[in-house]
């Protein structure tokens, strides 16, 4: 598979030019004939997310709409920038009788006006492009939750736009994607998670493919994934880690053990273990605060914390990141909270607390689980690498040694696992 820098290096740079045959007109064309699947789609926009620079935003611009498209939706690409004389929407989005229009921003780091994004709706009305606010909304999809979306969904709600706007991460669209792809949902339902309901998008898309990887994972049974959907409240939205219900879980038919099964007690046991972007906390604030303190935390609906003991090794994926530290488990998970106070939040939902030596962080060189690391992988040795992928990060899960070793930088493919 090609990368996104040899591929934007073939198009040449994306700008709003006119005329036919330009690198913008290059680079869709691209995608629509030669990119169908979400885990490449996924690929290409880790690389946006990672990298700084228009043409990076421009891209990203282009695989948010793309993604659309594979969602089932009849997009319309918007300009990179705005013009006097048009409304400068990202994308528009139409779905049967109702549209959607789409910003994309790479980072929440700066204040956003939600009135820019209710003016360009209001402007395509006037237009005749669309019919009412009834059958439209106004959608914010962000590459990087850097400010954790906060001010932005205080914003929506203290203006009373829930019905007019929604937020969401790129990962968040992806998962709906997924979904549709993998046909656990229709289009028509895709549609319907989207509509307003709420301020994050990610309440009921994270459920649903937690459920999806459920039946995906060859390994479920082994080590059992926590939950981990996004809650949001009127008045402070708050991203956790958490577990599928106990109901979803036993209506979810139980796929077969295959390859890697739980080791036995005595052998040593290698994890990874995702963490999310919280509003008060950043997820590598959340892993640099714990583990500088020798601790970690697990909530009652991780199985796994049951056969963890010291020796056992940890590594952490920033969810659209990549794996950014390892640690090694010290003490036995137990119901109690870490010594050290304070580093911990969400106890009542992370109760069980066991110590860890020997950490390293590698947060300026994240490992990214792209397609040519996940083909050196065990997990994916029966798997079409350029495929949906998000099974192998939706929670905590056992892996192989051999992957460990990957995972963390220090296996055969060091040189090429670590991405920036």
């Amino acid at each position: 598979m090609f990368t996104l820098d040899q591929i934007l290096g073939l198009v040449g740079t994306l700008d709003d030019a006119p005329g036919t045959n330009t690198p913008r007109d290059r680079f869709r064309g691209f995608l629509r004939d030669s990119v169908g699947e979400i885990g490449a789609v996924r690929d290409y926009i880790e690389a946006c997310a990672t990298n700084s620079g228009a043409q990076y935003d421009h891209a990203l611009q282009d695989l948010v709409n793309h993604t659309g498209m594979l969602i089932g939706f009849d997009v319309e690409y918007g300009r990179y920038r705005g013009a006097t004389n048009d409304i400068g929407h990202d994308g528009l989005w139409r779905w049967k009788d109702f549209a959607i229009v789409v910003e994309v921003k790479t980072t929440d780091a700066f204040t956003i006006k939600t009135e820019t994004l209710v003016t360009y709706v209001n402007k395509l009305i006037s237009a005749e492009k669309l019919t009412h606010w009834d059958q439209a909304m106004g959608l914010y999809v962000f590459a990087r939750a850097d400010s954790g979306l906060k001010s932005l969904a205080n914003s929506v709600v203290g203006e009373k736009r829930t019905r007019e706007l929604r937020i969401a991460t790129v990962d968040s669209i992806l998962q709906l994607a997924e979904l549709v792809q993998d046909e656990h949902i229709t289009r028509d339902e895709a549609v319907a998670l989207l509509k307003p309901g709420g301020v994050f998008v990610a309440d009921t898309v994270d459920l649903l493919a937690r459920i999806a990887a459920k039946a995906t994972d060859p390994q479920t049974d082994s080590l059992p994934s926590p939950d981990v959907p996004v809650v949001s409240g009127a008045a402070k939205p708050v991203l956790i880690t958490t577990a599928v219900s106990e109901t979803a879980q036993q209506a979810e038919p139980q796929p077969p053990k295959t390859t890697p099964t739980a080791l036995p007690s005595t052998e040593r046991l290698h994890v990874m273990t995702p963490v999310k972007d919280e509003v008060d906390n950043l997820a590598q604030q959340t892993i640099a605060d714990l583990l500088n303190a020798g601790w970690y935390v697990f909530g009652d609906a991780t199985p796994g914390r049951k056969k963890l003991k010291p020796g056992d090794r940890l590594c952490f994926y920033e969810s659209g990141l990549g794996v950014v530290a390892e640690a090694e488990v010290a003490t036995v998970p137990e119901l109690k909270p870490p010594a050290t106070k304070g580093i911990a939040k969400n106890l009542d939902k992370f109760p069980w607390s066991f110590r860890l030596s020997n950490a390293r962080f590698f947060f300026d060189e994240p490992v990214v689980i792209d397609a040519d690391l996940r083909a050196k992988l065990d997990a994916f040795a029966d798997r079409e690498p350029a495929k949906s992928w998000s099974w192998f990060v939706q929670g905590t899960r056992l892996v192989t040694e051999h992957d460990f070793a990957i995972l963390t930088g220090k296996g055969e493919s060091q040189g090429d696992a670590a991405g920036g």
